[in-house]
């Protein structure tokens, strides 16, 4: 017997060979997955399901994707944007130029009153009607009337 053996009889196993699941490591597919995943504000079970790992290797192995995968994402898209209206694209040019208008009457906002830059109105609609509303029978043990024919 030249190979080692543990108490058991059971062969020691160099470390390269070692038993249970490899250690996951993350690759820029899985990466692009968890940053897209949490730019729509999924929760980290269903990020960790999707790529078949657990919340905590989630969490460990994706710390920068889920802190910042919404301007991740939103600083990949504008980037691209540009490289578009670089080219020549007029629609990329004006969605770029929207972006920069936006931007500078955000930055206006703040510095002019020090608040938060107001959000536009919500949609009006039509009321809806309701149905009209029953009495209500009185509590027992109150004093006064106690039946509907009383009051």
């Amino acid at each position: 017997m030249d190979q080692a053996v543990d108490l058991w009889g059971n062969p020691i196993l160099p470390p390269e060979e070692r038993r249970g699941r490899p250690k996951h490591v993350p690759t820029e597919d899985s990466r692009l997955v968890v940053k897209v995943m949490a730019a729509v504000n999924k929760r980290h079970s269903e990020i960790a399901e999707a790529l078949g790992i657990s919340e905590p290797t989630l969490r460990k192995g994706y710390k920068a994707e889920l802190a910042g995968g919404r301007a991740q994402i939103r600083a990949e898209v504008l980037f691209l944007m540009m490289r578009e209206a670089k080219a020549g694209n007029v629609s990329a040019m004006n969605l770029i130029l929207r972006q920069f208008d936006k931007a500078d009457l955000d930055e206006a906002a703040r510095s002019f009153d020090g608040a938060e830059p107001p959000r536009p109105a919500p949609a009006l609609r039509a009321k809806r009607s309701r149905p009209p509303r029953l009495p209500r029978w009185p509590a027992k043990g109150r004093t006064g009337a106690t039946t509907w024919c009383e009051a």
